[in-house]
């Protein structure tokens, strides 16, 4: 098979990787970052970040190793960590933000999720909360959202884009550079880049890093300035949602030895026929939670009581779920307050299976 640059041309290739600098910014604190003798890099996404290929031969090959190998060759030492999730979007970025990127603090923060995030409302507001969120961390990192596309040419790129002009960071993106202009008007073969639903081959990887270290290169010699945290444009509800002590709230629960990449563990319910999962008192109007999504019937309906009132749920079961890491806004209120909260499965499914990893709220 053909290699992106065989086909394209060193020109055109080289081009291709220039026009994927889609924004550049926070010149001056990337310069400081490489000015350090070890930088920490922080991966979230969905499975072209996992690495994911349906040919065996190239499983968990991944741009996050190439960016980190050319990183290397410059003489620093990086620990790269990939916190990515197949099949999922911005709210588990969220979680997983709050669970685990907040104690690693980590230098720069890549986000990939144009592919599986929602290109309406509710979308646009989870990734501006996460870009928001990830500026805000203590440690002040560098965020540069990443973004794809699938084979039918599915891509966020427009409004994550339009978010990255806003806050100032970096971006680097394919949608325009490599689908528009490349695979829609026939100059690259779609099979070269991917053969299933927009999984890159190996060389496609390589290819993003090298936009990537571009894009970071761009934005050190442009010296760009970081800007100010604007005003938010969506309601942006989630960047300062809190952890619920989920240990003191369970009822009724069994660890599980859930260990899967990033997660060893979550909370498995009991089968002893009670319907009761969860209880506690907390101020919210919303709240999110991060369960497991199986394909069969054996997991559990969920229902969130708020005050004796059903006001919202969450169902197990899923025809695309492969026992996979979810997330879900599971109650949504227009008014704020101090509320009695339980989480009861449907009758019926109080000895079905239930998993959970994390409960916020806001």
């Amino acid at each position: 098979m053909q290699t992106l640059s065989e086909c394209l041309g060193e020109e055109l290739y080289s081009e291709t990787i220039e026009n994927s600098v889609i924004n550049i910014g926070f010149g001056e604190k990337l310069k400081e970052i490489f000015k350090k003798e070890k930088i920490k890099l922080a991966f979230l996404g969905a499975s072209i970040t996992c690495g994911y290929s349906p040919n065996p031969d190239e499983e968990g090959i991944c741009y996050v190793d190439y960016l980190k190998e050319m990183l290397e060759q410059t003489g620093k030492k990086v620990d790269a960590r990939n916190y990515a999730v197949s099949g999922t979007n911005c709210f588990v970025g969220l979680m997983i933000t709050q669970l685990m990127v907040k104690d690693f603090a980590p230098d720069i923060i890549f986000l990939e999720y144009a592919i599986n995030e929602e290109s309406y409302a509710i979308g646009l507001e989870k990734f501006e909360s996460l870009v928001r969120m990830s500026l805000k961390l203590d440690n002040s990192p560098v965020v540069i959202p990443v973004s794809m596309f699938d084979r039918e040419g599915y891509s966020c790129e427009g409004y994550m884009l339009h978010f990255a002009k806003m806050y100032g960071v970096p971006m680097t993106g394919f949608y325009e550079s490599v689908y528009n202009k490349l695979i829609k008007t026939g100059r690259l073969p779609l099979e070269v880049y991917t053969e299933d639903k927009g999984h890159p081959h190996p060389d496609g990887h390589k290819f993003i890093a090298k936009a990537i270290m571009r894009t970071i290169e761009r934005s050190i010699h442009e010296n760009m300035p970081d800007l100010p945290l604007p005003e938010p444009m969506t309601p942006a509800r989630f960047e300062n949602f809190h952890l619920l002590d989920i240990e003191k709230s369970l009822v009724g629960v069994e660890p599980y030895d859930y260990n899967q990449s990033p997660f060893k563990s979550c909370w498995k319910k009991v089968q002893n026929g009670n319907p009761l999962f969860l209880e506690t008192d907390i101020e919210c109007s919303q709240i999110l939670v991060m369960y497991v999504k199986g394909n069969t019937s054996k997991f559990a309906v969920t229902n969130v009581i708020s005050d004796g009132e059903k006001a919202g749920g969450f169902s197990g079961h899923s025809l695309f779920g492969w026992n996979n890491p979810w997330f879900d806004l599971v109650m949504s209120e227009d008014e704020k307050k101090m509320r009695h909260i339980r989480f009861e499965t449907e009758k019926g499914d109080e000895n079905k299976e239930l998993y959970i990893f994390a409960v916020a709220y806001c």
